[in-house]
């Protein structure tokens, strides 16, 4: 059997690591809810702000081309039916214009009846992606393998960009790799690494998490070479329970097989100021030195 290569994967800090979805039949407008809460601000707003339109469009096109059915209207201003249709929909009613016929009753009831939907589905919406809890995390831009007390060691760096406190943060560390089976069919190991402390009672400025590379650790045969030539990942997970709303957060990062740096140390960003009060220097966060290596554990 001849000798397959491992698949690249494009894997960087902002994007999660996603395979190409086939074979499943899945209408559009299926879940609908999840995908416009997981969707940006700009994008949900930008929704909302186009239904609304639309809805006014629609009916616009129907006041319009319905001679007689709204008072004080030019019957040849397709504006005057659009600003009837604006009013309606959004319930202001300035008085200029009014419904006429019979039609045109019905017709203004069923938007009435479509604006009170459009805005509970918006609150709704909104107050749910406002209140959603997120952990504002900050992962350092790289992970590095290190001599560390006569061993080597992988380690990262956490901090919490907000001044509250998550109480019992728990962070999961895993190796992803690509590796070709016997069968030479493809394969993504996920491989958990067993951390130094992988529970902080309370996470409120940095954590230094550490992962030992020993005769026991899943790294104890990787190099430098194939990290990359299975494309290697660290994927990292960290939940707690934030302090002021008393609710489970979550953050995930990834590290590509290019932001694992062979050699480094951190610059150290503890310091104590004349007050005697311990000082963090967040400009420092993401910096580090390279030390003398050997790129083979």
């Amino acid at each position: 059997m001849s000798k397959r290569s491992i698949p690249k994967l494009s894997t960087t800090r902002k994007e999660e690591l996603r395979a190409t979805r086939v074979g499943l039949r899945e209408s559009r407008g299926a879940d609908i809810y999840y995908r416009l809460i997981s969707r940006s601000w700009f994008w949900l707003i930008t929704a909302i702000c186009f239904s609304f339109l639309g809805i006014s469009l629609v009916f616009a096109l129907i006041y319009h081309f319905l001679p007689g059915s709204v008072n004080n209207v030019n019957p040849s201003s397709f504006a005057d039916a659009f600003n009837f249709s604006i009013q309606t929909l959004s319930t202001l009613g300035y008085g200029n214009f009014s419904p006429e016929s019979t039609a045109s009753h019905v017709l203004v009831t069923a938007e009435v009846l479509l604006s009170l939907l459009l805005t509970a589905v918006s609150t709704g919406l909104v107050y749910a992606k406002f209140s959603r809890p997120t952990a504002k995390l900050l992962f350092s831009e790289v992970a590095l393998i290190k001599n560390y007390e006569e061993s080597s060691a992988l380690t990262f760096r956490i901090a919490n960009r907000r001044g509250n406190r998550i109480i019992d943060a728990n962070i999961r560390v895993t190796y992803a790799r690509n590796r070709i089976l016997q069968d030479g069919s493809y394969h993504r190991d996920l491989i958990d690494l067993p951390l130094r402390r992988s529970i902080a009672p309370v996470l409120s400025y940095t954590w230094s998490v550490f992962h030992d590379i020993n005769e026991e650790s899943p790294l104890s045969d990787v190099t430098y070479q194939s990290i990359r030539d299975e494309d290697g990942s660290l994927m990292v997970s960290v939940n707690g329970v934030d302090e002021e709303l008393a609710t489970d957060v979550l953050a995930q990062h990834v590290y590509g097989d290019t932001e694992i740096v062979w050699g480094g140390k951190f610059l150290d960003i503890l310091s104590v100021d004349e007050h005697g009060r311990t000082k963090v220097n967040y400009d420092l966060f993401h910096k580090f030195e390279l030390e003398n290596y050997d790129h083979h554990l």
